[in-house]
């Protein structure tokens, strides 16, 4: 009898082994892909072919945000470890794929005279990966220096000189006369990556702590908060890149203001977005 209890335990031990290997195996390949793309991508843009490198830079993004990363649920037991896609000493592969991806998009960007595009491409690949903060961009022409003049700040240089906040309403010295905080004018909700689509009261929020500039722009946007899973992060600053601001000012001068906004993704959400939530 005993015998026949170890034989079934063996069997089943052996099921969930190879069934545990079948994932992994199917995990290397699905990394294997991502990389045999990104490098083929970076080839392209080495050869100067810009237009190509980005759009194919733009699919493989788009395919990791809706399906990268599985569900909250797949990465519920890591979630305590990781406190971010670019915070954790060990970030989701997906997360660190969609980083590259970003990047090389904002390279092709750059190379294409679209700044703008350039530039929050670049934030976001930073905020998936600090290693791309050092990405070389030697091979590339001069249009990159709009890159290399976007390199995210750490927060002690990043207070310096700027009306700073203790919570994201009430900024610090708000007393005094002549301060007015920035207004918020516009703002997108940000799209569920397809593999969280069908989730039912489904919740969650991306805080990003950004800097409004003296023009309203936003600009040095850094995950405070945003989870463990890289599409989350893709689509909140996918609708963040499109908020409005009116600037704050000192005394009638617009000033650059920096502080935490939510990005909310959430099933209760009214159809048409106010300006605060």
């Amino acid at each position: 009898m005993n015998s026949i209890k170890l034989f079934a335990i063996s069997v089943v031990s052996g099921i969930f082994f190879a069934a545990g290997a079948s994932v992994g195996a199917s995990c290397q390949m699905q990394e294997q892909r991502w990389t045999d793309q990104l490098n083929q991508i970076e080839q392209q843009l080495r050869q100067g072919h810009w237009e190509a490198a980005r759009q194919g830079a733009q699919f493989v993004s788009e395919s990791l945000a809706e399906h990268g990363g599985g569900t909250i649920g797949d990465h519920r037991d890591t979630a305590d470890k990781l406190g971010g896609a670019m915070a954790g000493p060990d970030p989701v592969a997906e997360g660190l794929a969609l980083g590259r991806a970003s990047a090389l998009r904002a390279i092709a960007e750059a190379e294409l005279e679209r700044p703008d595009e350039a530039r929050w491409h670049w934030y976001l690949a930073q905020n998936l990966s600090r290693k791309l903060r050092a990405m070389d961009l030697s091979p590339y022409g001069a249009a990159v220096d709009v890159l290399r003049k976007n390199l995210l700040a750490d927060a002690t240089p990043q207070n310096a000189g700027m009306v700073d906040v203790l919570d994201p309403v009430r900024p610090e010295g708000s007393a005094r006369p002549g301060f007015q905080e920035p207004v918020r004018i516009n703002v997108t909700y940000p799209l569920r990556p397809q593999d969280l689509r069908k989730r039912d009261r489904f919740s969650h929020v991306v805080f990003v702590r950004i800097t409004v500039d003296s023009t309203g722009q936003v600009t040095q946007p850094v995950v405070v908060d945003g989870g463990f899973y890289p599409g989350l992060i893709y689509r909140a600053f996918e609708a963040l890149r499109t908020w409005k601001y009116k600037p704050a000012s000192l005394q009638g001068k617009p000033i650059p203001f920096r502080y935490i906004v939510p990005v909310v993704f959430a099933d209760d959400r009214p159809a048409h977005p106010g300006v605060a939530f």
